[in-house]
């Protein structure tokens, strides 16, 4: 249902759906609160509801989502996180474009699965966080356009697994970290089945913009009316290099 004129707030119309797996609505005009009755779905794994008017928090229902693997809710008016917030399948967490102030949400530490950040063009301070080491399968983090402030943490080093680093557009200072240079970037190791560049796919235009396309492994589903199908999501990481914009394009299983 992205893409439409859909307006006010959302429904709870949809609570029987209790097997619901996807609910993409993202690029409407949808306005109020998430509602508490979202986590509700304990079969969700993907959820969209980017570009719309949603405003205050995601409600810490949330944390029964234990299947979630995908959040997209950039491009709103969303202000803060509740730390309780647990999410422990979440891989992809896009929250760019919204209104999050204050140092950077503490529940990300606890996202041992989480592959994809994106929290560019918010109202995050203070400096980066030692404990962003910890969120060890990170290889996209997307932090430009905060008010982020020096210095940069040794700490980032430690993200072995980081292809794309963006934190361009804020009010970093002193040294750069000299263990930044030995880092891979995904260069300097083999590449997995499912999880790094599988295919580079380059499109020039003017100006001169790169995408980057990695393509993984496609899910198979069995459904009880129709036989196996082949499915598949994109997931596009937009990212600043050389004050050049470019996209990072991730294909997921469903």
């Amino acid at each position: 249902m992205e893409n439409n004129l859909f307006r006010g707030e959302l429904s709870d119309g949809i609570l029987n759906s209790s097997h619901l797996e996807l609910l993409f609505l993202s690029n409407n005009l949808i306005s109020g609160n998430i509602p508490e009755w979202m986590g509700n779905f304990s079969s969700l794994g993907y959820l969209r509801l980017a570009d719309n008017s949603l405003e205050g928090s995601i409600p810490l229902s949330f944390s029964r989502l234990q299947q979630l693997k995908l959040l997209y809710l950039s491009g709103n008016n969303l202000r803060q996180i509740p730390p309780g917030v647990y999410l422990p399948s979440l891989t992809y967490l896009h929250l760019a474009d919204n209104e999050l102030d204050g140092p950077l949400p503490s529940f990300i530490s606890r996202l041992s699965s989480l592959v994809s950040l994106d929290v560019r063009h918010n109202k995050l301070s203070g400096r980066i966080p030692s404990w962003i080491s910890s969120v060890t399968d990170l290889r996209t983090l997307l932090l430009k356009g905060n008010s982020l402030e020096s210095p940069i943490p040794a700490e980032l080093c430690q993200l072995k697994n980081i292809t794309i680093l963006d934190l361009s557009f804020n009010n970093l200072s002193e040294k750069i970290p000299l263990c930044l240079c030995s880092m891979p970037f995904g260069k300097k190791r083999p590449l997995p089945i499912d999880g790094a560049f599988s295919s580079y796919v380059f499109r020039w235009s003017m100006p001169s913009i790169v995408a980057y396309e990695y393509v993984g492994l496609f899910g198979l589903f069995e459904f009880a009316t129709a036989p196996i199908v082949r499915s598949s999501y994109s997931e596009t990481v937009p990212f600043l290099t050389k004050t050049r914009s470019n996209s990072f394009r991730n294909w997921l299983p469903w």
